[in-house]
């Protein structure tokens, strides 16, 4: 799965204002969990911000994070 396939995904799965993110290496943490799938949500102060709703070691993860997430939240409600 490449980037648009993942960001039609993702706006599929969360709304209009999902994206994606590949963080690359630039952290430790990503090392792991590069692939990231959220919103963007404009916060009062700080101005638009990068929300992250799931993560994973690929695009196919971290949308699977975001719809176990979403399946969850369906059954509690």
């Amino acid at each position: 799965m490449n980037y648009a396939e993942a960001k039609r995904k993702a706006r599929t799965l969360l709304g209009q204002h999902a994206d994606v993110k590949d963080e690359g290496l630039a952290a430790v943490h990503s090392a792991f969990f590069r692939y990231r799938v959220g919103v963007w949500a404009e916060l009062e102060k700080s101005g638009k911000q990068f929300v992250i709703c799931g993560c994973g070691a690929s695009w196919e993860a971290a949308l699977e994070s975001v719809e176990d997430a979403t399946k969850h939240q369906k059954k509690e409600t």
